[in-house]
Parts: structure tokens; sequence; C-alpha cells
């Protein structure tokens, strides 16, 4: 079983630029990002291991229990909705994570960066958009 996953160089500055603005820790921000990525993305369970595959690992490491504790089956239920299939563990964490956690960052940092750099707006955007 793993129980890290480093993000890439770029997913590691933009965690980290939302980090000290925001003040959120990076395993807070890395959930909204999973949670846009479910909402926002269409890929399949091989574009996501291809994505993967392409993803350099020289950005933050984040403790899979860190991230997501007592909900790990939670997001695992998620993912494998997302996919249409069970995951091993193995595809679950770190590649389904790390993917989403890639995947759903640009649209966060964007979303942020609308709502002032202000963690209080980009809340209340994204719940209204529910």
């Amino acid at each position: 079983m793993i129980f890290r996953v480093k993000m890439s160089k770029k997913t590691g500055h933009v965690l980290e630029n939302i980090r000290k603005t925001s003040g959120f820790p990076a395993n807070t921000i890395s959930r909204i990002a999973i949670a846009l990525s479910l909402k926002h993305n269409s890929a399949g369970k091989d574009e996501i291991i291809n994505a993967y595959e392409s993803y350099d690992s020289e950005g933050i490491e984040i403790q899979r229990h860190v991230l997501l504790g007592e909900y790990e089956a939670v997001y695992r239920s998620l993912m494998e909705k997302f996919c249409g299939s069970p995951l091993s563990d193995e595809e679950f964490f770190p590649i389904h994570v790390k993917y989403h956690i890639e995947s759903g960052i640009d649209h966060l940092a964007d979303e942020y960066k609308l709502a002032g750099n202000n963690m209080d707006r980009l809340i209340k955007a994204l719940i209204n958009e529910v």
C-alpha cells in the first residue's frame, strides 16, 4: 500500500501559492481540487492512467492519511463512480487521487483568482454552483 503521493512541480507551486494567500493547508486545497475535477472532468480510466504517467513528481508530498483520513472510502467510491468500475488500491492511490488533484488544481486556481484570491468568496461561489 502506498502512503504518500508527490504532486507535479507546477501543482506544487499552485498549492503553495493558494496556501500562502488563503491560510488553508495543502490537503484542504487538494480536496477542493479533487471535487472540481470530479465535477468538470470526463476522462476515462485509460486517460487517467496515461495522464498520471505524464506528470512529474517534483512538487510537494501529501500523506495519504492526511489527505483522505476517515473519508478514504468516500473518495474511493466517488472515483469508482466517476470511472465506472472498481479500482484496485494501486489505481485509487496514487493514480486516480493524483490525477484528480492535478486536473482540478488549474480550475481551482482560476476560480480563486476570480474570487479575488479570497477563500471565503471562492467557497461561496462554489456552493452557489451546486
